[in-house]
């Protein structure tokens, strides 16, 4: 892939997870099952984003820790894109269920 291209989608995933991860803190409830629901989900946004902007960064400047931090952001995709949330239809906007996704 060229690198550029790279730079691109990496730079841009990190700005589109700002807005995503502001709506998080306001959409979802902070319990479910579990305590504190809103802040792990949030937490790891700002995990992911953070992963996001430093490849940018490090790639920008043609550093080699790139990849490392690259194959890190990318496990974390992973795991984002296999449980995510997604608002229940027909119901309240603040109840949500998860998908897992194979």
């Amino acid at each position: 892939m060229n690198r550029r291209v790279l730079l691109a989608v990496t730079a841009g995933g990190a700005l589109f997870l700002v807005p995503w991860t502001l709506w998080l803190a306001v959409q979802l409830p902070n319990g479910y099952t579990t305590y504190e629901w809103r802040l792990a989900w949030v937490g790891f946004d700002v995990l992911l984003l953070t992963g996001l902007a430093c490849s940018a960064w490090l790639g920008l400047r043609r550093r080699r820790a790139a990849v490392p931090v690259l194959n890190a952001t990318a496990a974390l995709l992973g795991c984002r894109v296999s449980v995510s949330p997604h608002p229940s239809r027909g119901k309240s906007r603040t109840r949500s269920h998860f998908t897992v996704e194979s």
